[in-house]
């Protein structure tokens, strides 16, 4: 399978770390990340953080290298699956667990016996994925008690505005992509949507 060039980590203790991305992957872009952990910078120091679809686990490594406790990866692409072990075992073999599954339907394996829920929650669904639905609730018994969920989508999906106790807490756009946030209770007015205008500003 052909490698397309590699992605970065922008921040934190593996800042300029170049990870190899599988072909089969579509990584967040650097932008986006940027802005998800400008958003997350109070929580992330010593979360336990969830990456799902992690594809070439950028958006996870970027989270440890800002001071997460404990990263779990859950990717269904073999491939993808030994790049990132081999990673995590050079960088954290002590701080992350990849886990192979397909989401929503194998979602219980991202659950760590003895371990806590998580503070933190990300997923990017490949540009096909519909079940977002189902992806919500298979996660609401993953996520702790203040945490929050954030899932990567294009603008032109909807996501629901409820799935059992989990609400959404608003979204924010970065050109054709999204970032919807869920989480137990009301939503949230610091969450409103931004538009893509406001962003380049």
């Amino acid at each position: 399978m052909t490698r397309r060039s590699g992605v970065r980590i922008s921040g934190g203790r593996f800042r300029g770390r170049s990870l190899p991305v599988p072909g089969t992957a579509r990584p967040t872009s650097a932008r986006l990340r940027e802005a998800l952990f400008d958003i997350w910078r109070d929580r992330v120091l010593g979360a336990r953080f969830l990456d799902l679809f992690a594809g070439s686990g950028a958006v996870g490594l970027e989270a440890l290298s800002r001071g997460a406790s404990f990263v779990v990866f859950v990717e269904s692409d073999r491939d993808a699956v030994r790049r990132l072990q081999a990673i995590c075992v050079e960088l954290a073999p002590d701080s992350t667990s990849v886990v192979p599954g397909d989401l929503p339907a194998q979602t219980s394996r991202a659950r760590q016996p003895g371990e806590g829920r998580y503070d933190l929650i990300f997923a990017d669904p490949p540009y096909a994925f519909t079940e977002y639905g189902e992806l919500v609730a298979s996660l609401g018994e993953l996520l702790a008690e203040g945490g929050e969920l954030a899932i990567e989508h294009s603008v032109r999906r909807e996501l629901p505005d409820s799935v059992d106790d989990l609400v959404c807490q608003g979204s924010r756009n970065y050109g054709e992509n999204q970032i919807t946030f869920f989480a137990a209770g009301p939503g949230m007015t610091s969450r409103e949507p931004v538009t893509n205008q406001e962003l380049r500003k």
